[in-house]
């Protein structure tokens, strides 16, 4: 079948219109692929573009097929083939997708209509080229917006801070550490909050983030080696991030050991007293204050820091709260005695640990649970004795309403005639009477 027409014309085959039907295929993979790639704006302003682009070519072909049908040539508005030069089909499409492009953006600047039939089309082109492109305008807006929306949360929160300081009068040294702490933070892209990010996952999938992210640097603590790895996982979930400025102290020598810390990433130094003496440096997966956070009995530190730790320049250190590992570790008995008597071994070793001390304390805490276990027992009992009660209340109050609903039932059945009614209330009355004076007497 021949496709061209007069003056090398294609012509309008309109069973090819059924490709339209597939359309909701690609609909979908633009779905599919905005949820998976990584660069989601830069997918969507290439979506939006392929849309315009789109619209443009259905409108220009729109405008081919009408001056086809006024007529080539008829007039200045439709399409002119009278030269050579515009019969070639590159031209044409350049031609029609140039006029469509000026008209669906209202520039305008092109030869105007002569019958009543281009003058209602280019109107409804002009009306659909404005809410087109002002939908796109909106598009645009709103995902530039979206695109800086983290910026500008953590924009909000330093000028916050800014205020702040600047309302306490705070030095201009202290406000300049703070200021390249964020600055820090956004470099790195550490300013999302995790917790806040893996919120919306279930726990499952939060778990699996977690171990993947984490498990390798928990593992290097020698007190949690060879744990179960229920136990490794709940814990890595508890992991807190830490950012700490080129001069702040982690820790000093005396504070009460109340977290460990895991050295992601910079460099640490133990420094003396002085704050001058650099004893040893600790770098990219150091582990310190993991023992004083087990609570073990016969330290002679007292669970108390034995040194002083400083930021070189700025590093990130994971954390672990004393809380949540024995929250966690409630739930593991096993492993809470395994990791106890693990750390006495290093305490043993490093010779911080009193024996006799932690002898004593162990029988004293034996002793402290055997009470704990009996009145555990005792509250039992008692728990079993007040339901035992409850339900011999609740079944006596049963009874109570059963024999009340069947003294309403007789005392509403219809009364008999007056008379009976009356001589039978006198000899009633009569009887009590001599009832009452009889049990008077009696009494």
């Amino acid at each position: 079948m021949d496709t061209n027409c007069y003056l090398h014309v294609p012509c309008v085959i309109i069973f090819r219109l059924n490709r339209l039907l597939r359309f909701h295929r690609l609909l979908e993979f633009f779905d599919r692929t905005e949820t998976r790639t990584n660069f989601p704006y830069a997918f969507r302003i290439a979506k939006l573009i392929f849309y315009i682009l789109v619209i443009i070519h259905w409108n220009a072909c729109l405008y081919f097929a009408v001056s086809y049908a006024i007529g080539f040539g008829s007039d200045t508005w439709v399409y002119n083939m009278s030269t050579p030069r515009f019969t070639s089909l590159t031209h044409q499409y350049i031609y029609c997708f140039y006029w469509s492009t000026l008209t669906l953006t209202t520039i305008g600047e092109m030869p105007s209509p002569v019958r009543d039939v281009e003058y209602i089309f280019v109107v409804v082109d002009f009306l659909i080229g404005v809410l087109i492109f002002a939908t796109i305008v909106g598009n645009v807006g709103s995902m530039i917006t979206n695109m800086n929306v983290t910026r500008s949360e953590f924009q909000r929160r330093m000028d916050g801070v800014k205020q702040y300081l600047e309302f306490r009068k705070v030095s201009k040294e202290l406000e300049n550490r703070v200021i390249k702490w964020f600055d820090y933070l956004w470099i790195n892209r550490q300013s999302l909050d995790e917790d806040d990010v893996t919120s919306v996952l279930p726990d499952k999938l939060k778990a699996e983030i977690a171990i993947h992210v984490h498990m390798d640097t928990l593992k290097r603590v020698k007190v949690f080696q060879d744990c179960e790895p229920g136990l490794l996982v709940q814990l890595v979930l508890k992991l807190k991030l830490q950012v700490f400025s080129p001069g702040d102290y982690i820790c000093r020598k005396g504070d009460v050991g109340k977290e460990m810390y895991i050295v992601k990433r910079g460099k640490l130094h133990v420094v003396g007293d002085d704050g001058k003496r650099v004893l040893a440096t600790l770098s990219e997966g150091c582990v310190f204050g993991e023992l004083s956070i087990l609570n073990i009995s016969g330290v002679k530190t007292g669970n108390r820091r034995t040194a002083n730790v400083r930021s070189v320049g700025f590093s990130d250190l994971f954390c672990l709260s004393k809380e949540d590992l024995w929250t966690v570790l409630a739930e593991y008995p096993e492993a809470q005695k395994m990791l106890i008597e693990r750390g006495k071994q290093i305490l043993i070793k490093d010779g911080l640990l009193d024996e006799r001390d932690a002898q004593r304390y162990e029988v004293d805490e034996k002793d402290l649970h055997l009470r704990c276990d009996k009145l555990q027992t005792a509250l039992d009992n008692l728990q079993t004795r007040f339901a035992r009660l409850l339900n011999e209340y609740t079944r006596s109050q049963k009874q109570m309403k059963q024999r009340l609903c069947r003294l309403e039932a007789k005392s509403s059945q219809p009364h008999v005639d007056a008379h009976s009614t009356y001589g039978y209330a006198s000899a009633s009355v009569h009887s009590y009477n001599a009832e009452s004076v009889t049990e008077y007497a009696e009494s």
